[in-house]
């Protein structure tokens, strides 16, 4: 079944044949509802010295897809030669990666990306401008789906933005924002309740961005799992973005407030910056919240590092918290997929399978614990079995 053992990633190997795509040309995909990705690289479990993950073991299949799901899963060789065909020529097939007009969209799914969440910026200058911009380009983009969160970039109450905020759900907007509800707004309550008000009127979730890293940013995270806990319609709809007062906090404080904000279904959103804090993001993960990641600036005035990759987020997840071995890599590429790996922590393959959407990445790599570490290259990008990024020449 051209069974391809990879040499480990986290270690010195005393071989280091790697897949060769430089030279691979890679022709138009099909753009019809069913067709055929030949010889696609699958992972089919891991190998083992003793107690230690040393390597991935993969395969070779052919993959149908039909009216954007997975279809059927054959042997290399064996699918049906009468399909429009696409040769993936050994390409490892991943989920797709989740991150959060018109130029970014094609830059994300050029990353392996086929969602996002964007934050729109509502001002009392522009006022719903930078919405009628993003919304005419999703327009255009109707194979990108993508949340939007009304952003008060200046602050809810300091900015005296709550009638744009409201207009803005009433066109369809999916999240109410907040900021920094004491330093830029200067009255925690006051901003909370204000935001959570416009979310409980229109049905809507809530994602705040809460950089605020002394005793008020803990502060504002409890009030807020008591605003969910004493309002029950929101629960599960609540994100933390960055919610850096988490890293502050230590010992039984800490796991009080995971405990906390996992009663409540918070989801964290997190984009894994390098500095003097580290968010207890394992923990947050061991207690079943929903970790997220995305690139928060994609070279704007906020910093010129954003790539819009978020291999390259799980590649500093692993980083971060000292993920250098296979299945720790493996591991690893969750933070970039929804948490949707190929493999299960026992080595068994549990993605893809018939019905599951055809959402995915094909990478010029062997595994995904080579994926992780090299932050491989996106071949070509499916979301809902439409090709919307293909490499020409690789």
């Amino acid at each position: 079944m051209n069974s391809h053992v990879v040499p480990p990633v986290g270690k010195e190997a005393k071989y280091r044949q790697r897949l060769r795509f430089r030279r691979l040309t890679y022709c138009a995909l099909p753009h019809q509802d069913r067709y055929l990705l030949r010889n696609v690289r699958l992972e089919e479990g891991f190998e083992r010295e003793g107690d230690e993950i040393i390597a991935t073991r993969t395969a070779l299949y052919d993959l149908s897809v039909r009216d954007g799901k997975i279809d059927r899963l054959q042997p290399a060789g064996q699918g049906d030669p009468s399909l429009p065909a696409w040769d993936a020529q050994g390409a490892l097939l991943l989920p797709h990666s989740q991150a959060r007009a018109e130029g970014l969209i094609a830059l994300l799914n050029a990353k392996g990306t086929t969602r996002a969440r964007s934050h729109c910026n509502i001002d009392p200058v522009s006022g719903l401008q930078s919405l009628d911009h993003l919304q005419a380009a999703l327009t255009n983009h109707p194979a990108f789906p993508c949340e939007i969160v009304a952003f008060p970039q200046h602050g809810l109450l300091h900015s005296q933005v709550d009638g744009l905020m409201r207009e803005a759900m009433q066109r369809g907007v999916q999240y109410v924002g907040g900021l920094d509800p004491t330093n830029v707004d200067g009255a925690m309550e006051k901003s909370l309740d204000a935001m959570f008000q416009i979310a409980l009127d229109y049905q809507r979730g809530v994602d705040i961005h809460l950089h605020e890293t002394s005793a008020a940013g803990v502060a504002a995270i409890q009030y807020m799992i008591d605003t969910v806990a004493r309002n029950p319609a929101l629960k599960g709809k609540a994100t933390l973005s960055h919610g850096f007062a988490l890293a502050t906090l230590e010992g039984s404080a800490l796991e009080r407030m995971i405990e906390g904000l996992a009663e409540q279904q918070f989801s964290v959103a997190y984009t894994l910056p390098i500095g003097k804090l580290t968010m207890p993001i394992p923990q947050l993960q061991a207690v079943g919240i929903n970790v997220m990641t995305g690139t928060d600036s994609v070279i704007d005035h906020w910093s010129p590092f954003g790539t819009g990759s978020m291999l390259e987020k799980a590649n500093l997840y692993a980083q971060l918290y000292r993920g250098s071995d296979e299945f720790s890599l493996s591991r690893a590429l969750a933070i970039a997929t929804g948490n949707q790996l190929p493999l299960s922590a026992k080595g068994e393959r549990q993605w893809p399978k018939s019905g599951d959407e055809a959402s995915m990445m094909l990478v010029a790599a062997s595994c995904s614990a080579e994926t992780v570490a090299r932050i491989s290259p996106v071949v070509a990008t499916f979301s809902r079995s439409k090709a919307v990024f293909a490499l020409a020449s690789a």
